[in-house]
């Protein structure tokens, strides 16, 4: 949808000046291949690619993660991915408690 492809494009932004130069974006795609870490706009990717929703906590648990759900998937067990981002330099997966076993 449109409001898909404007998210995605505000996402692409913060990584890259201007998404819609091939250079730039190739420029990116190499350094991620190179090792460098990725960004929150690989998470949504992956999220827009696998169907999940992303819950993504900065560097601890004290407050309600930001949730990136491009296209609108309902959350349960197997939708949701979990990821923390500490100190602004690495990301870790989490595993995230399934509500029933609370």
């Amino acid at each position: 949808t449109d409001e898909q492809r404007s998210n995605f494009q505000l996402q692409a932004m913060a990584m890259i000046e201007d998404p819609s130069d091939i250079n730039q974006v190739k420029t990116y795609v190499n350094s991620i291949e190179a090792g460098e870490w990725g960004s929150m706009l690989e998470a949504y990717a992956a999220c827009f690619r696998y169907g999940v929703q992303c819950h993504v906590w900065l560097d601890d648990f004290s407050r309600d993660p930001m949730i990136y759900n491009p296209i609108d998937v309902e959350a349960n067990d197997k939708a949701v991915v979990g990821l923390i981002y500490v100190e602004g330099n690495h990301w870790d997966s989490v595993i995230l408690k399934n509500k029933k076993e609370d």
